[in-house]
């Protein structure tokens, strides 16, 4: 079966940071929005590959496409989104009037 795909919309970029030998992909960590625009429910970590040159004009607000992950690393594995795609949030609302 083929991995599923996920939509997510209005995720807050908590923290964001280029990763990598030639800092081509992009290290996030994401918070869901709700309608009044706090952050609820537990950070998510994100990786981001080929996409590192998103850091210099982060959107705040992003839909992203993604797969679920693990990362293991140094004896720890841990979920992790694996970012397929990214826009901002503002460029969705505009699609859809």
């Amino acid at each position: 079966n083929p991995t599923p795909r996920l939509l997510s919309r209005n995720l807050r970029v908590l923290s964001h940071r280029t990763v990598g030998r030639d800092n081509s992909h992009l290290q996030l960590v994401f918070g869901a929005e709700d309608d009044q625009g706090r952050v609820n429910g537990k950070p998510m970590p994100a990786i981001a590959f080929r996409q590192g040159a998103w850091a210099s004009a982060m959107p705040v607000v992003v839909d992203a496409v993604f797969t679920i992950g693990v990362n293991e690393w140094q004896g720890s594995s841990k979920l992790q989104l694996m970012v397929e795609d990214l826009r901002s949030a503002d460029q969705g609302s505009q699609d859809s009037s």
